[in-house]
């Protein structure tokens, strides 16, 4: 079976309590970064929310695969398909970097990092995108 057979009616799967993913938002969103999950076997997606804030998508908008990889510039999406589906045929980590189409139509570069992992006996895909060159936030400088 395909990882692209699934279609868009995948659900989104939560995996940390509400107070943890409130601390976690707050770090990606200084960073412009975000994780992201995919089972192997359903296509469910998870992204939280620093991806759905990359992405310019209302948080817990349940998305598929499909919907997933169409925020890629045309350019960029089957160099993408090809790169993750060889990950997950491989079971090895990937990176790629590309430009992605938000919601809005802004243009931004992002790179991602992934791996395949299994959880509780089933193969997942999961990694982090972040936002790069002139779309990535500065960094602010803190002591403690």
């Amino acid at each position: 079976m395909s990882l692209y057979e699934t279609g868009d009616d995948a659900q989104v799967i939560q995996l940390m309590p509400p107070s943890f993913e409130g601390i976690i938002s707050e770090f990606e969103e200084e960073l412009g970064m975000g994780s992201w999950m995919v089972s192997v076997l359903t296509g469910d997606v998870y992204w939280s929310e620093g991806t759905y804030r990359i992405h310019a998508v209302a948080p817990n908008t349940p998305i598929g695969l499909e919907s997933a990889f169409s925020y890629f510039a045309e350019e960029d999406e089957q160099h993408i398909r090809d790169v993750v589906d060889e990950a997950r045929q491989r079971e090895q980590d990937f990176v790629f970097e590309a430009t992605l189409v938000s919601e809005t139509g802004r243009r931004k570069r992002v790179r991602s990092y992934g791996r395949c992992v299994d959880r509780d006996g089933a193969p997942f895909l999961m990694g982090v995108i972040s936002l790069i060159g002139d779309d990535a936030p500065k960094p602010v400088l803190t002591t403690f």
